[in-house]
């Protein structure tokens, strides 16, 4: 069932020419300890990493729009991954080109639970031009 959902998501998408992006990779170890309360981060590998930093073309968060532009615009990053934020602004891109305020993050607990609850239930931007 859920693929014959994505299915037709994909569908859609590619009918109207729109890129489609699907990361691959996950940080594991050395995913910023922001994302675990300051803890540090847990992984199955037992392979520490080598040297103090990850490069790649897709900058990671915490990123602002500002923050964001910049990084692409010096060529630090080629692509941003806005993932908080969407959930809490199932807008945002909107709100970026029009600079509307941003709902407030979305507490962990919400988002993370096993229901469709904290994924479905942000508001829009009242000027949206929701779908």
């Amino acid at each position: 069932m859920q693929l014959a959902g994505w299915r037709n998501i994909t569908a859609a998408l590619h009918a109207k020419g729109t890129p489609v992006f699907l990361q691959l990779w996950h940080c594991g170890r050395v995913s910023h300890s922001s994302f675990h309360a300051g803890k540090p981060a847990v992984s199955a590998s037992a392979i520490k990493l080598r040297g103090d930093s990850i490069h790649t073309p897709i900058g990671k968060q915490p990123y602002t729009q500002e923050t964001a532009e910049a990084a692409i615009a010096s060529g630090q990053a080629d692509l941003i991954a806005f993932c908080r934020p969407y959930l809490s602004n199932p807008d945002l891109v909107e709100r970026f080109a029009n600079g509307w305020e941003l709902n407030p993050p979305a507490e962990m607990k919400v988002w993370s639970a096993p229901t469709s609850e904290g994924y479905t239930d942000f508001p829009f931007h009242p000027r949206t031009s929701r779908p």
